[in-house]
């Protein structure tokens, strides 16, 4: 399969926040309200993505499309953590779970957090995400102990911190 990884643009708006709302509708199905999860709009993140790619903000977006449709992408930027690269998204088209996306945009954020000399990296996982938890233990990311609650509907989801060195995340 030919999937191109680069640099996102404001073009690439629709397409990542198709990614973003389909793939959380049905990863997060498990887990997260079915009220919110089937309340988020496309059209809404879409606006968000688009003053997000132009606002000049220093925070890469990494696509990867296949036929000149985005089918995933994440994101990195800063931290409050001197010299911690922080990744805030990570999403692929359930289609194309499986096949090396997602290892691949890992791959290209890092290339990112490289040039910016970034030592490490965080993320933060729903703790009841136990595909994504797998698929970053797999790469080798592991919890510090640190968590982060989010309430949705009056309840709580607790996110959990992982973290590795940015030379670790080129070589899983």
């Amino acid at each position: 399969m030919n999937v191109c990884y680069r640099e996102a643009i404001v073009e690439d708006a629709a397409g990542i926040a198709n990614v973003e709302v389909v793939s959380q509708q049905y990863g997060y199905r498990e887990f997260l309200p079915a009220t919110h999860l089937d309340s988020m709009s496309i059209s809404d993140r879409t606006q968000g993505w688009q003053n997000a790619l132009q606002s000049g903000d220093p925070d890469r977006t990494v696509v990867a499309v296949h036929v000149e449709k985005v089918i995933g992408f994440m994101r990195v930027g800063k931290t409050k953590d001197v010299g911690v690269a922080g990744i805030t998204y990570l999403f692929v088209l359930r289609e194309y779970w499986g096949i090396g996306v997602g290892q691949a945009l890992m791959s290209k954020a890092t290339d990112f957090m490289r040039d910016f000399g970034f030592a490490s990296a965080l993320l933060y996982v729903y703790r009841d995400n136990v595909r994504g938890r797998r698929f970053y233990e797999w790469l080798g990311w592991k919890p510090d102990g640190r968590t982060y609650d989010h309430v949705f509907e009056g309840k709580i989801f607790q996110l959990l911190c992982y973290v590795r060195s940015v030379e670790a995340l080129q070589n899983p």
